[in-house]
């Protein structure tokens, strides 16, 4: 990420010091957030190994702007639950 990574860890730690403070999980509290993107979701290390060797040598640029931030829950059976968006200001 080369900008606005400090905007998002402080968006980051706000939501968890204020409306998400009953959901922050305790391991959280030991760990530096590092904002990231999401892109898949593996059921063994195989198979993570296995995509990462596909896409290793990509040398792909993306670019965006964050407008909005959804907050979703992911429960015990790993359905995702939308509870929250929030419109960040232009």
């Amino acid at each position: 990420m080369i900008n606005g990574k400090e905007d998002l860890i402080g968006i980051h730690n706000n939501l968890y010091k204020s409306i998400l403070k009953e959901h922050k999980p305790k391991w959280l509290n030991n760990v530096e957030f590092i904002p990231h993107m999401t892109i898949g979701s593996f059921s063994n290390k195989e198979s993570l190994e296995n995509a990462y060797k596909e896409i290793h040598n990509i040398q792909e640029v993306f670019n965006t702007v964050v407008n909005k931030i959804s907050v979703e829950i992911i429960d015990e059976s790993e359905c995702s639950i939308l509870e929250m968006e929030i419109e960040l200001k232009q």
